[in-house]
């Protein structure tokens, strides 16, 4: 029996004729995907919202990976002393413009990665367009305790952020300093004025390699871009994945609440509901 088969005998009761005809349905009826299955056959009022409206990522992954958590949460502001370090001050109210789950550690690789607002025009009316700004921890070996542990969303500047490119790159730099003078990623569709901020500050930034038609050899572009659907695919994909296998350690309900309502429409498209 699988996990959620040994749950249902505990918690239902379920026959073995009924677990080899919910195997049967899900195989022929649901292509083989349990999430399918879910939708049509719930088990109980909360799975039947979980999957309603076919969801691109796993509800169930998203539900255990809030259930774990990231670690307790602190609120606060990031300050830039005299001396150019950066120093975490908490606000015990739990107020402030930052959400810490992890102070930097030692050893650590860390990323700031920035997804800029559209810009001034689309930041107003019933649903803005907003920035995000995170800081990943890359996964790593715990030699200590003989154990791995996951890629995790260490702090993010606290959501909704609509801040402008002056804010937004103040955020960033803070941020970036903090976690070790940290890689900056910047999502250059948009936020080009963030981009030239952030440069004048001296904080660095990734780089990508691209093909310049005009000369016929490879040169190097600030930011990370999307330039086709095949390259969105594959990133959702990998989202996706980390997801459904519980590769990530994320605290932020924002988050959540924004990849549930993240789903493959109609017509195929993986977006926001």
């Amino acid at each position: 029996l699988s996990k959620r088969e040994t749950d249902g005998r505990i918690k239902y009761g379920w026959s073995e004729e009924q677990i080899a005809w919910r195997r049967d349905t899900i195989a022929a009826d649901c292509n083989g995907d349990e999430d399918v299955f879910d939708e049509y056959y719930p088990e109980d009022d909360e799975r039947c919202w979980l999957v309603s409206g076919r969801p691109r990522f796993s509800m169930m992954g998203l539900k255990l990976m809030e259930q774990i958590g990231a670690g307790e949460k602190q609120c606060g502001y990031l300050v830039k002393q005299d001396t150019g370090l950066v120093t975490w001050s908490q606000d015990r109210e739990g107020n402030g413009e930052i959400e810490k789950w992890d102070s930097p550690r030692e050893g650590c690789r860390y990323l700031v990665c920035c997804d800029p607002a559209t810009g001034a025009d689309q930041t107003q009316g019933k649903d803005p367009d907003r920035t995000s700004i995170m800081v990943l921890m890359q996964g790593y070996y715990d030699p200590a305790t003989g154990q791995h542990r996951n890629a995790k969303v260490v702090a993010r500047v606290k959501a909704p952020f609509y801040g402008g490119a002056d804010e937004t790159a103040g955020h960033i730099e803070r941020l970036s300093l903090f976690y070790g003078k940290c890689m900056v990623v910047l999502e250059v569709n948009m936020g080009l004025q963030v981009l030239e901020l952030l440069k004048f500050c001296g904080v660095p930034l990734y780089k990508r390699q691209v093909m310049n038609a005009r000369i016929g050899s490879k040169v190097e572009q600030y930011g990370f871009a999307l330039k086709t659907q095949d390259q969105r695919r594959m990133t959702v994909e990998a989202l996706a994945t980390g997801i459904r296998d519980m590769e990530l350690e994320i605290g932020c309900e924002n988050f959540y609440e924004e990849a549930r309502a993240f789903v493959t429409s109609v017509t195929g498209k993986d977006e926001a509901r």
